[in-house]
């Protein structure tokens, strides 16, 4: 039988929550950090130092910081055209078919949703609401211990739906082949991503938010 909780009972059980800062960072992770930057800092130091880099160098940034953190050397940031077509070949034709149907199922949903434009006019004045799409939107697909095609899927999709014009996919590269996995590859595909670059981490996020020369 499943216990019910009342709200004093819920706050001091399964609601209770350590702020992030409370909790203490494991010895493994705190190594790598002072490895990285030649003296300990915190997660957050580590991140808004990766940010500035990535806003005042760019590419330039977002390759050392590749190969720092994932020994990877970034031949290109952005996928080529004949890398994004190869990825079908190395994805399974059943994985393949669970993305696009899977695609089309998203779609339909998100084209349920209401999104109209409305205006109403009266003695008292006007109200009404004005729904215009994002006209660049970034989705950053994890790719690291594991690969998740299906965060493209539900993030791009919405969008394209919504009428954005441009939307980029940005997702880690694999050790092996110094790309994104391939099935990220190919869902970014199938939701008709105009570019697919390639990094992880907190310079992915800087090169989505900031733009850098390829991005």
């Amino acid at each position: 039988m499943i216990r019910i909780l009342n709200v004093p009972e819920a706050q001091t059980s399964i609601l209770k929550r350590k702020p992030w800062d409370e909790i203490p960072l494991p010895i493994s992770i705190q190594e790598r950090l002072e490895n990285l930057f030649g003296e300990p800092v915190s997660p957050d130091e580590a991140v808004r130092r990766i940010l500035a880099d990535v806003r005042r160098k760019g590419d330039q940034a977002i390759i050392e910081w590749t190969k720092r953190i994932d020994g990877i050397e970034l031949k290109s940031i952005i996928v080529s055209e004949q890398d994004r077509r190869a990825a079908y070949k190395k994805v399974p034709p059943p994985v393949v078919e669970a993305l696009q149907l899977s695609a089309q199922r998203i779609e339909a949903f998100h084209r349920r949703q209401p999104n109209l434009s409305w205006i109403y006019n009266n003695e008292e004045g006007t109200l009404g609401q004005l729904v215009r799409p994002i006209q660049r939107v970034g989705v950053y697909a994890p790719g690291g211990g594991a690969p998740l095609p299906s965060s493209v899927l539900m993030t791009a999709i919405p969008a394209r739906v919504a009428g954005t014009p441009f939307i980029a996919v940005i997702s880690p590269p694999q050790r092996e082949t110094g790309l994104p996995h391939p099935a990220v590859l190919v869902a970014a595909d199938i939701v008709g991503a105009q570019e697919i670059y390639c990094a992880g981490g907190a310079q992915a996020i800087g090169a989505l938010a900031f733009g850098t020369q390829s991005v």
